[in-house]
């Protein structure tokens, strides 16, 4: 069923459908979306992605309407990656009264999926405030109407976003599909954020193909010259890919 969503600030044309996507373990998700926005509907730990073409956009300003379908493929993996967490490796209270943030293409997925694991408060940060208001928030509160004071929902530059408080996990899809100019500041807004003993997971191509884009090597290189955070690669695409997907996890740099 589609409807058309009557926000101030939505076009009139702006059309969102309700959707739902399977994780392997068979948990399935319910949200609202842009209609048609995601390309895939389930979830395994291993599967292909389609490339994408080189009319790609950079995700710029957040949630839009035409090429978004590979950002929402970070966002299924990561889905998938908590998917794996929570039922493969059985650590069943990742999220067990954690303060949890999602930031870079925001969704509400992977938000949804931690307050329904025990999370204690989730902040969603969209650059987009038209996908903040028409799928992000009816989402998350379709899903939990009773939990609204534990659902904090800002939108705006990620630059803008002043980060008041720690986070123990932070979920990041596609936030390096951003000009290289921009990965200093990322670099900051994650140690501004994440807690001394939080985990950070970003999905990223290993290369984007817009012209200003950095890649997944520059935001590597950018974490060894400030020595404040280790990665860890948690996930990666069939090695066929022309551009891999990987999710990679950061955690402080105890030792420095």
């Amino acid at each position: 069923s589609v409807m058309v969503l009557s926000h101030n600030s939505t076009p009139a044309s702006l059309q969102s459908q309700l959707s739902t996507l399977t994780l392997e373990s068979g948990t399935s998700i319910s949200y609202i979306s842009a209609a048609g926005a995601n390309p895939r509907s389930e979830t395994r730990s291993h599967y292909d992605y389609d490339e994408p073409s080189l009319h790609s956009k950079r995700r710029g300003s957040g949630y839009t309407l035409h090429d978004d379908s590979d950002d929402w493929e970070g966002v299924n993996a990561i889905c998938q990656l908590i998917d794996t967490i929570m039922h493969v490796e059985r650590e069943y209270d990742f999220f067990e009264n954690k303060n949890v943030l999602e930031i870079g293409f925001s969704t509400g997925l992977p938000s949804l999926l931690a307050l329904g694991k025990g999370a204690n408060e989730v902040a969603v940060h969209s650059q987009s405030p038209t996908a903040l208001e028409c799928f992000i928030r009816p989402t998350l509160h379709r899903a939990f109407p009773t939990l609204s004071s534990r659902i904090k929902l800002s939108s705006g530059e990620i630059i803008d976003s002043r980060l008041n408080k720690k986070f123990d996990v932070i979920l990041a899809p596609e936030i390096l599909n951003s000009p290289r100019s921009e990965y200093d500041e990322i670099h900051s807004m994650l140690d501004r954020g994440l807690a001394d003993d939080g985990v950070c997971f970003i999905s990223s191509r290993t290369t984007y193909l817009s012209n200003d884009s950095g890649s997944l090597i520059d935001f590597l290189s950018l974490l060894a010259k400030h020595r404040k955070f280790v990665p860890l690669i948690r996930w990666c695409s069939l090695s066929s890919d022309i551009h891999p997907r990987q999710i990679i996890q950061i955690t402080r740099n105890l030792n420095y």
